[in-house]
């Protein structure tokens, strides 16, 4: 699920910002020590600087964009979470739930509907609704011989009654 794959990645982008976060005193120790060795063309200072504003700069994108991951999946549970307990298709009643914005829940719900989470569903932006595509396969209507019953089967191998549990054909 969507969800799920956006709080691991979410996570995993925060923790490498984190280490890169940790890796600069490291710099600025093995500065101070004279431990950090470089070809003769750089200086150490320039040196330390540099690679302390890198990692910096990268741990702050890989943070945000952690963050940022993470938030995403918190709006997709929320979403899902007034749609499924509440039965609501009123995309203007979940946003008014959520204190968020029309558009922002559309996205979210687009997204939960590419990731199978509502099946087949579909966005009425028109009405501002999620509509449920129930799949519709052809269905034959037999009488079952044993008991006289109707049955609407979709499939014309094997099937059952449905009230009296006797093979059809």
């Amino acid at each position: 699920m969507q969800r799920n794959k956006l709080i691991k990645d979410g996570k995993t982008m925060k923790t490498i910002a984190i280490v890169l976060y940790c890796l600069i005193p490291v710099y600025i120790i093995l500065f101070f020590t004279g431990d950090l060795e470089l070809d003769s063309s750089m200086s150490p200072i320039g040196a330390s600087i540099m690679m302390g504003v890198s990692l910096c700069i990268i741990g702050t994108i890989l943070f945000i964009i952690g963050d940022g991951m993470l938030k995403r999946a918190d709006a997709y549970s929320h979403c899902a979470k007034q749609l499924c307990e509440n039965n609501v298709v009123d995309i203007d009643a979940v946003a008014k739930k959520l204190n968020r914005r029309y558009d922002d829940v559309v996205v979210d719900m687009q997204g939960l509907i590419r990731t199978g989470y509502f099946g087949n569903a579909d966005i009425d932006l028109v009405n501002r609704k999620l509509i449920p595509i129930v799949d519709t396969k052809p269905t034959t209507t037999f009488i079952c011989p044993h008991c006289g019953g109707q049955n609407k089967v979709a499939d014309t191998t094997a099937a059952i009654c449905e009230f009296c549990d006797s093979t059809l054909f």
